[in-house]
């Protein structure tokens, strides 16, 4: 301060150094705190469904991924204490692997003699993948973010909803049946019309094919309906372009081509996602009308007899 009182220029741009390298600091202070409390709520013994419905099951995309405990809530699957690493792994490498283990699942339901509940069959088929504590885990916590990560996929979405007991594993395990068959529909359908001279197999016109849509779900509304005749066009343009080749006629639908073989092959196309969101869609309503049901049907002591049980699964799922 000099003579008359007054700070130096010296001085003040000390003083504003000082102020904003304090700032600064303290920024990274927050940061650093948020992020030890945002890590420590995610380790902190809660529900683990309710928390599922609101958040991702570990915090945002980063180099660790974290367990959320071994209390009871939590899936058996995913009991771990402590940070994990985050694979990152490819939707090839999920859709293969995920592959795999339905298929174990349906060996397992057909041949076994006592029936494993499927979080434990999971759990089973990822310690036959990695038989160390730390590495199965690892797999469990990556398979669960990947399937959150691809969200957008409709297979993803029902696999993830199944993994943490919001759907039961029939949803997945009808669909894939209802789609063999409706695969299987179209087949009858084309080798039930006359021989075709030089024509290509595995096709339908698109009005017998929308036939046998319709027939094959009588309870889709027309809307429904719409929308996956308008999904089969678009693949059909899809899968032209990925062939370079130009029709005009679009009368003839490959039908077989809706149906990939792998997983890798849906990709781009609409046929499918749109089936398995209409299939996911009709559970989820079906659920909430049958819930609604048996409060309804009741008796007086709340109890939900098997015959009460019988009655509204008659009126919920009248097809």
């Amino acid at each position: 301060i000099d003579v008359n009182g007054q700070r130096s220029a010296g001085v003040l741009s000390e003083l504003v150094k000082f102020a904003n390298d304090t700032y600064v600091k303290y920024q990274k202070t927050l940061k650093k705190l948020a992020g030890c409390e945002k890590l420590l709520d995610y380790l902190e013994p809660r529900d683990f469904h309710e928390a599922s419905k609101t958040e991702t099951v570990y915090p945002p995309p980063g180099k660790l991924l974290v367990g959320r405990g071994t209390h009871d809530q939590v899936p058996i699957f995913l009991r771990w204490h402590g940070p994990l690493k985050n694979v990152k792994m490819s939707k090839s490498t999920l859709d293969k692997l995920m592959d795999e283990i339905w298929a174990e699942r349906r060996e397992h339901l057909k041949e076994a003699k006592v029936i494993k509940p499927f979080p434990e069959f999971f759990a089973m088929a990822l310690h036959a993948r990695q038989a160390q504590p730390a590495a199965m885990a690892e797999l469990a916590y990556n398979i669960i973010y990947s399937l959150q990560n691809f969200h957008g996929d409709t297979l993803c979405e029902m696999q993830l909803r199944i993994l943490l007991g919001d759907l039961p594993e029939e949803a997945y395990l009808s669909f894939t049946k209802s789609i063999a068959g409706l695969q299987h529909a179209f087949m009858q359908a084309e080798q039930s019309l006359p021989q075709k001279k030089g024509g290509k197999t595995g096709t339908l016109s698109k009005g017998i094919l929308n036939g046998v849509l319709a027939k094959y779900f009588p309870h889709k509304s027309e809307p429904e309906l719409v929308r996956l005749r308008s999904a089969i066009v678009k693949d059909m343009i899809t899968l032209l372009n990925r062939r370079r080749q130009v029709r005009e006629n679009m009368d003839e639908i490959e039908y077989n081509a809706l149906f990939p073989a792998d997983k890798s092959s849906e990709r781009g196309l609409e046929f499918i996602q749109v089936l398995r969101d209409q299939h996911l869609t009709a559970m989820d309503e079906m659920r909430v009308d049958l819930t609604e049901a048996l409060y309804h049907a009741q008796d007086a002591d709340s109890a939900v007899t098997a015959r009460i049980m019988d009655g509204c699964l008659r009126f919920v799922d009248a097809g």
